[in-house]
């Protein structure tokens, strides 16, 4: 089992690399797992209850942060600077979503992903 989260944050995006590029780094990653044995699993926790203190300091900066821009997240789009994309939920949340379909399709092994 794996933190897709912490995985997703390590990413090292090139300047002019793509969502495209970063959802192929993840893929391939993923894949990496599976010398280690026949499952690997990422989980993308996102504490989404109200009533932990992680959701009240991501609500708290996320209000800090009402400004910042949300991102759309497509293919062959470039990347906006990492730390400010990752930063807004919404845009973490298409990210997941992005990467997801395309390890989904684009890798060499049968993978399901559930959401």
């Amino acid at each position: 089992m794996r933190d897709a989260v912490a995985i997703q944050q390590a990413i090292h995006v090139d300047q002019n690399g793509t969502f495209d590029d970063v959802a192929r780094s993840y893929t391939e990653n993923l894949v990496k797992g599976f010398k280690y044995g026949d499952v690997s699993m990422d989980i993308f926790d996102r504490y989404d209850s109200h009533v932990l203190i992680k959701h009240c300091e991501r609500s708290r900066r996320d209000a800090v942060l009402s400004g910042s821009r949300i991102y759309g997240v497509k293919a062959g789009r470039i990347v906006p600077p990492w730390e400010k994309f990752m930063k807004v939920s919404a845009s973490k949340l298409a990210h997941v979503h992005f990467i997801n379909n395309y390890a989904v399709s684009h890798a060499p092994i049968m993978l399901y992903c559930t959401l």
